[in-house]
C-alpha cells in the first residue's frame, strides 16, 4: 500500500512539474491552454507567436496560431486561433480570446 501511494506522489509531482514547466513562458503558456481545452495534437504542433497589431486594439498581451491550428471553444461559439495572456510573478496563464480583427 505504501510504495503505491508513493508511486502516485511521484507521478502528481512530475504532472505538477510539467504544467509549470509549461507555464514559464508565453507560448508554453498556450500550448498548455490547448492541451487543457483537450487538443494535445494542437499542443504538440501549434507554433504560437506575439501579434502586436492585435494586441494594440485590446491594449493587452496576444498571442496567435495559425488558422490550420484552431479549433473550437470549449462552450463552442468561436473558433481560437487568438490568446490573451496574464502574467503573474514568474508563470504566464493564457486565455482563448475570439478574434476581433474578421
Amino acid at each position: 500500500m505504501k510504495k503505491w501511494l508513493w508511486s502516485l506522489g511521484i507521478l502528481v509531482g512530475i504532472l505538477i512539474l510539467a504544467v509549470l514547466s509549461l507555464s514559464l513562458s508565453p507560448q508554453g503558456a498556450v500550448r498548455l491552454r490547448a492541451l487543457v481545452d483537450g487538443h494535445p495534437m494542437v499542443a504538440l504542433t501549434c507554433r504560437p507567436y506575439h501579434d502586436k497589431d492585435e494586441g494594440c486594439y485590446i491594449n493587452a498581451t496576444v498571442y496567435d496560431i495559425s488558422t490550420k491550428d484552431q479549433y473550437l471553444s470549449v462552450d463552442g461559439s468561436f473558433y481560437v486561433n487568438m490568446y490573451r495572456i496574464h502574467h503573474a510573478t514568474f508563470l504566464y496563464f493564457a486565455t482563448a480570446q475570439p478574434d476581433i480583427l474578421k
